[in-house]
């Protein structure tokens, strides 16, 4: 398999991504309602989804992750190609960026008994008519996504320290593998991401504009997350129309 991959590993970048688009179209094609427009954001009705502080990782995160996709396949398709300290620093900088979400969310991405509503019905999105299912702050399609991610993110973390040993380290010998592991979750990690960007952008429109100003609109929030705005909801909430940006 590693010989495989190392002797065909632009050919097996090139289908995975063009397979994940391919994947996306078919989708909407089968299960997107054509002819339904996209909710738009009522003035007065616009809550905080997500703080300064979130918006400012989120876009950290996607620049980052850009990046370091062209720098890794520039890399990829020119093996000779020089990327310096660059990409390794980048690296470490989105690892660490991953970290701090995951402690500012370690409740919000935390599996709860509910989420199995959504996996069993798959978020609705194999079906024609709108379903709103049970979800906190992030759904369970959400959460898998931030997991599986920030696995990825350290994996590549890992795999890319044992590939810039020189010979007489010990993990010298494991430095195939390394390029095996790295190239293959760097593969799954821009497929992930392509997904993502589907769902919230084309299938998901209203959600899209969070990146904005943080701000989506409370009906969209009540359709989709009710159990997150039941959970921050009270007298005070309903006059500022804002919830708390943490599930309890």
């Amino acid at each position: 398999m590693l010989e495989f991959y190392a002797a065909h590993k632009v050919l097996f970048w090139s289908s995975s991504i063009i397979a994940a688009f391919a994947v996306c179209i078919i989708h909407y094609c089968l299960f997107v309602r054509p002819g339904v427009p996209a909710d738009k954001p009522r003035p007065g009705r616009l809550i905080t989804r997500f703080t300064i502080g979130e918006q400012i990782s989120h876009w950290l995160r996607i620049v980052m992750f850009v990046i370091l996709l062209i720098t890794g396949m520039e890399m990829l398709f020119q093996p000779r190609a020089d990327l310096g300290p660059h990409h390794g620093f980048l690296g470490v900088a989105f690892v660490i960026v991953l970290i701090i979400n995951l402690v500012a969310w370690r409740e919000d991405v935390t599996p709860r008994q509910y989420d199995m509503v959504w996996l069993r019905s798959m978020g609705g999105y194999f079906s024609r008519q709108e379903r709103h299912l049970a979800a906190g702050r992030f759904n369970a399609g959400q959460k898998i996504y931030f997991w599986l991610m920030f696995g990825a993110a350290i994996i590549l973390l890992i795999t890319a320290i044992a590939m810039e040993q020189d010979a007489h380290h010990t993990l010298a010998a494991r430095q195939s593998l390394a390029w095996f592991l790295h190239g293959m979750v760097g593969c799954l990690a821009a497929c992930m991401v392509i997904g993502h960007a589907y769902l919230s952008i084309v299938v998901n429109p209203a959600s899209a504009r969070v990146l904005l100003d943080g701000k989506i609109d409370q009906e969209y929030i009540i359709k989709h997350h009710g159990l997150w705005r039941k959970a921050n909801s009270g007298p005070e909430r309903s006059k500022t129309n804002d919830f708390c940006p943490s599930q309890k």
